[in-house]
């Protein structure tokens, strides 16, 4: 749109320029002639305000634009981890946890959860709870321990997960055992294809 402007303020300018204005009758009057260009030497003037600042307008509008992209990649690229979460406070519970373990690392906005070799072993849920995969021996004797209840969630029973009672997750040295527990025991799982191995699998020519 902007462009439309200008080139048709440019091309009043060139049709009403004092050139294009030059009469064929060399009859009329000097004073008629001087008369004329002033008109449009105005005209002209006129419309070349009018296109400086549709320029000015169109560059300020540009840099703005910029401005919004450069802000908006820095923002997703700086966002934290379980940023989107409404339970911030647990979330900042698990990234100390999470911390006590070198090599594992927090993933997910809404939906904070940890993997190892494609297998996840554990996740925050979008109502706060927190739950850990543990193997069949380790699971028995944390049920026992913490009197915890079968987790279901989103009308699945999750059969190798136990919930963190929110007591305990506050306790990081006692809960960096488990999670530790529950790491080397999915590490120990056949591995998952990741999104990316398998699109490259996908991809690799069959020879």
């Amino acid at each position: 749109m902007v462009y439309g402007v200008l080139g048709y303020c440019n091309g009043l300018a060139l049709d009403y320029s004092p050139r294009s204005m030059s009469s064929p009758d060399k009859s009329k009057t000097t004073e008629g002639t001087e008369d004329t260009e002033d008109c449009v030497s105005v005209v002209h003037a006129v419309l070349c305000v009018l296109c400086a600042l549709c320029g000015s307008c169109f560059s300020t509008i540009a840099r703005m634009t910029l401005l919004s992209n450069d802000s908006a990649n820095t923002t997703e690229s700086t966002m934290p981890k379980g940023a989107s979460s409404p339970h911030q406070s647990k979330v900042a519970l698990i990234e100390k946890l999470v911390a006590n373990h070198a090599g594992i690392e927090l993933k997910g906005d809404t939906m904070p959860y940890t993997a190892v070799n494609g297998n996840m072993f554990s996740v925050m849920g979008r109502d706060g709870r927190f739950i850990l995969r543990l193997s069949d021996a380790d699971r028995e004797a944390f049920v026992a321990k913490y009197k915890t209840k079968p987790v279901v969630m989103y009308g699945a029973l999750m059969r190798e997960y136990v919930e963190i009672p929110d007591a305990l997750l506050s306790k990081t040295a006692e809960l960096k055992k488990y999670f530790a527990a529950s790491y080397a025991y999915v590490a120990s799982l056949k591995a998952k294809p990741t999104t990316k191995k398998k699109q490259s699998a996908a991809k690799k020519p069959k020879g």
